[in-house]
């Protein structure tokens, strides 16, 4: 399962560097969230030949029984959810270094920090 995890976002994150995908932020679809502690602090949105993908970060909380004490953590979420908003049809379920690397690349096109930089000068 792995590999395909890895092969989804390489070549997401190829059409997004060749501008064929175009991401946008957007608030979390409530259905990814419900009935969990996760806090979304930032979801992306885009849509490719009739599939819809979202890449977002989750934060929860975690119990260390070694400190008795509560923590936070964090992890990045790569899913595939139907036309209609209402179902995630897939989602990785490890942490992998490709979906961190998709990740970071979204938002900073999203952000359109490049612009920004130039528009410093």
């Amino acid at each position: 399962m792995k590999n395909k995890d890895i092969q989804l976002a390489t070549k997401l994150l190829q059409l997004t560097v060749e501008n064929k995908i175009i991401w946008k932020l957007d608030d979390c679809p409530e259905h990814l969230v419900y009935g969990t502690d996760y806090i979304v602090p930032i979801y992306f949105e885009a849509e490719y030949n009739n599939q819809i993908f979202a890449i977002y970060k989750i934060r929860f909380q975690n119990y260390s029984p070694d400190f008795d004490t509560m923590y936070w953590s964090e992890s990045i979420k790569l899913v595939v959810i139907d036309k209609e908003h209402q179902a995630v049809i897939w989602e990785n379920n490890q942490e992998i270094s490709a979906i961190s690397n998709l990740f970071s690349y979204v938002q900073e096109q999203v952000s359109g920090i490049n612009n920004i930089i130039n528009n410093l000068a």
